[in-house]
């Protein structure tokens, strides 16, 4: 999915929430580097060797680093997420996520 990653594309505060379902939500301040993909997405996860996450586009993404092994686990087995963006303490964007088929 993304071969460059730029630094400014690193998320470096943001909050995991999860259910009993296995439903996973990462929430985040806007993240200026997502403007410029679709208004309402989808958008393709990739999970890293490194434990981070890989989300957007190919030309427009975020990292999310050190996500937990069990975070991992679930958003494999679940396939996607919900990727919601704050602004000024109300929500700003709420995209949903797929795991991209280059995923590791």
């Amino acid at each position: 999915m993304i071969e460059h990653v730029p630094t400014q594309a690193i998320v470096k505060d943001y909050e995991v929430f999860t259910n009993d379902r296995n439903a996973v939500a990462f929430f985040m301040l806007r993240h200026s580097v997502l403007d410029h993909n679709r208004e309402k997405g989808p958008y393709l996860f990739a999970v890293q060797p490194d434990n981070s996450i890989v989300i957007g586009t190919k030309e427009h993404h975020a990292i999310l680093p050190n996500v937990s092994s069990a975070i991992i686990d679930t958003v494999k087995k679940r396939s996607a997420l919900l990727l919601v963006e704050f602004e000024n303490q109300e929500p700003f964007r709420c995209t949903p996520c797929y795991l991209s088929p280059n995923s590791s």
